[in-house]
C-alpha cells in the first residue's frame, strides 16, 4: 500500500483499518447522525469497544490469506472513537490478535490514540507520541 523512508531504508507497509462491524468511515457525517452531544452509558461504550476489537482478527487474517513478501511490513489503525474507555481491554485484545501477524509481516503497527503498538516478534512495545 505504501513506502515509508527511514534510517534502515525504503520500507514497505501494507495498510489496513479496524472498525466496528457494519460501520463505514465517514456515514455518520454524511447521514448528519453526529450531532451535539448525547449521553453514554459505560455498558454501551463496553460493548461498542468489544465489538471492535472483535474485528481485529478478522481483518488480520484477511491480510494473512494474501501473499505478501517477508519485508512488508503492517500497519492496523484502530479506528475506536471511545479513546480512554477500557485501555486495558484494548491494549490485551491488541497484544493477543497481533501474534499471529508478526509471524508472517516484518514489524505490525497498531496506530491507536495517541499511541503506537510495535509488536516485532509477537512482543507488543508501546510508543506515546510526545513523550
Amino acid at each position: 500500500d505504501c513506502e515509508v523512508l527511514t534510517e534502515g531504508g525504503l520500507q514497505k507497509y501494507e495498510i489496513t483499518e479496524v472498525h466496528e462491524e457494519g460501520r463505514r468511515r465517514g456515514d455518520e457525517c454524511r447521514q448528519g447522525t453526529n450531532k451535539g452531544r448525547r449521553d453514554v452509558y459505560e455498558d454501551e461504550l463496553k460493548k461498542k469497544v468489544h465489538k471492535t476489537i472483535c474485528m481485529l482478527p478478522k481483518v488480520i487474517e484477511k491480510k494473512l490469506s494474501k501473499p505478501y513478501p517477508a519485508e512488508v511490513g503492517l500497519i492496523i489503525y484502530l479506528n475506536l472513537m471511545e479513546l480512554y474507555f477500557f485501555e486495558d481491554l484494548v491494549e490485551q485484545a491488541i497484544a493477543e490478535h497481533t501474534k499471529l501477524a508478526s509471524s508472517k509481516f516484518r514489524v505490525v503497527d497498531v496506530l491507536w490514540k495517541d499511541r503506537v503498538y510495535r509488536i516485532e516478534d509477537g512482543k507488543p512495545d508501546i510508543k506515546i507520541f510526545g513523550e
